[in-house]
């Protein structure tokens, strides 16, 4: 996907969301001592400035840069350091994510609680499957991620050398 449009997509989300929490007084009930309108208020303003930054980066962006990628004229250290960023992102967030899931898989199997939210794809392999499946699906997902990226690092030591 070309950067121009992703930034243009997260221009129009950003400012659909400010509107949102700008419209939360007039369809949801706030209590008038409680944080509920300055919440709102300061949401949609951080949310009109993050809409008005993306569109003032729309303008600087090159038609041929390309979102999430490194750049085709990158040196083999920025490319190393963006899949490195992009694998520890993947790390922490495959983390938070296994450990979110794991306690509520455990009430769930306990039978402490009736029913837990879970996230679609480990609900429906605790369904067939049972519990350890659906536990070390996330994991497991994320080592391969992981294992996918250093490969892809490797290769591009390769090509430099």
């Amino acid at each position: 996907m070309k950067e121009k449009n992703l930034l243009l997509i997260r221009t129009w989300l950003y400012a659909l969301l400010a509107v949102f929490f700008l419209s939360t007084p007039l369809w949801l009930k706030v209590d008038e001592g409680g944080l509920g309108y300055p919440f709102a208020y300061l949401m949609a303003a951080v949310l009109a400035y993050f809409a008005y930054r993306c569109f003032k980066q729309i303008k600087t962006t090159k038609n041929e840069e390309m979102a999430y990628a490194p750049p085709a004229n990158a040196t083999t250290k920025q490319q190393i350091t963006f899949y490195k960023r992009y694998m520890l992102i993947g790390l922490a967030a495959y983390t938070i994510l296994t450990i979110i899931i794991v306690p509520d898989l455990n009430d769930l199997e306990s039978h402490s609680v009736d029913s837990v939210h879970l996230w679609a794809p480990v609900s429906f392999l605790y369904k067939q499957f049972g519990y350890w499946p659906a536990v070390l699906f996330v994991p497991v997902l994320g080592l391969i991620i992981t294992l996918l990226f250093l490969r892809k690092i490797k290769q591009v030591k390769a090509l430099n050398e």
